[in-house]
This record gives structure tokens, C-alpha cells and sequence, in this order.
């Protein structure tokens, strides 16, 4: 069993989406390993936020385990080294791709995530403008229900969050002026998300500050 299947089944118990799980974990991994081929970061010769947020869930949550971490070498061992290169940069950089020009194979890495997330993020619209049409002036709750969703050939069902990421559980383990920071950022972004204009242009609504 693969390791990221392991984890998968064990720590989501959800056995029915795992193979596509770890199929689309697999290509990913094969799509960025084609990628450092050419480039040694994301976008160029040196990291930009975009290699900094790819480390969240491939360093931190993969890599760092030891059955998934031996998985990812097995299957692309430059993406490995891409993590292990992040974690102790050389002592000179490259230059980014010429003309800003995203890489073709960003573009495919990107494809490849959105063919099965954008239905997600357009039920979690769709359930929010609903939400909000149903409950005036009321503030986002958590999570407002489930959604269906599809990865691969499985299908599965997920809790709709309409609050944006880092707005709920992790405040109360900060420290006083960081809760603080976060609770008037958190109010902030979930009003502009509440916002039916936001919610029927389908921006990023809030994001900036």
C-alpha cells in the first residue's frame, strides 16, 4: 500500500476516495519532477511564494513523514530534493522565468489541481450565496452542510467552509496579540466574502491587507 494511501485511509477514513487520492497526488508529483527539469524552483532559478506554498503541504505534512516522505522519493525523487533545497538554499540564486512567462509546466501542475477543485469552489459559492440569501445580515457560521464532490472516478462527500483558511480552530493557540490580529483579519475577510457581489463575481473578495 502506498505510504499517502496509508495516511489517507487511516487519518480520513474515507477508503472509497483514496485511490484517487493517491492517483492525483502520483501525477502531481511525476508533473513537478518534469517540471525541476527544467527549473530548480517554481518559477525560475530562485523561490518565490509560490515554492513557499507548495513546502505547506509537500514538507510539512508529506515529506516529514517517514513512510510518505520514502513514497515521495520513490516516485519523484526531485521533488524531494526541490524540499530539501528549499530547506537549505544555496548560497546563490538564479533569475525567474524571462517576461514574468509562467512555466508550461505550472500551467500543467494547475490544470491538473483545478480539474477537480473547481467544482468544489463553485459549490461552496453557490452554497454561500444561498446561505446568505437565507440569513440576512448574519455572520458566516463555520461550516453551512455538505457538498458532493469528485476526484478522479470516486466521489465523495465534503463539509462546505465558507470562512476563509486560518480563521477558526488554530486562534485559540496563538498568543494574545496575534489572536487579536487574527480574529480582526478573520472579521474582516468573512464580511467581504459575505458579500453578495462577491459571491456572484466570483473574485478573491477581501484578501488584500
Amino acid at each position: 500500500m502506498p505510504a499517502v494511501r496509508w495516511r489517507a485511509a487511516t487519518a480520513r477514513g474515507h477508503p472509497e476516495t483514496t485511490p484517487a487520492i493517491d492517483a492525483l497526488y502520483e501525477d502531481f508529483l511525476r508533473l513537478f519532477a518534469d517540471h525541476l527539469l527544467q527549473h530548480r524552483y517554481v518559477l525560475g532559478g530562485r523561490p518565490t511564494l509560490a515554492d513557499h506554498a507548495l513546502m505547506g503541504p509537500l514538507y510539512g505534512h508529506l515529506y516529514r513523514d517517514p513512510r510518505s516522505g520514502e513514497h515521495m522519493y520513490t516516485v519523484a525523487p526531485r521533488v524531494a530534493d526541490w524540499v530539501e533545497r528549499m530547506n537549505f538554499p544555496p548560497a546563490t540564486f538564479g533569475d525567474l522565468a524571462a517576461d514574468d512567462i509562467v512555466p508550461e509546466g505550472v500551467v500543467a501542475m494547475l490544470a491538473l489541481l483545478w480539474r477537480d477543485y473547481a467544482g468544489v469552489v463553485a459549490g461552496t459559492l453557490d452554497a454561500n450565496a444561498a446561505w446568505i440569501a437565507a440569513h440576512p445580515g448574519e455572520e458566516l457560521p463555520r461550516a453551512i452542510g455538505q457538498q458532493p464532490f469528485t476526484i478522479g472516478q470516486a466521489t465523495g462527500t465534503r463539509m462546505i467552509f465558507p470562512t476563509p483558511s486560518g480563521c477558526g480552530s488554530a486562534l485559540p493557540t496563538a498568543g494574545k496579540a496575534s489572536r487579536a490580529r487574527s480574529k480582526q483579519r478573520c472579521s474582516r475577510l468573512s464580511k467581504a466574502w459575505a458579500s453578495p457581489s462577491c459571491w456572484q463575481s466570483r473574485s478573491p473578495c477581501g484578501w488584500s491587507g
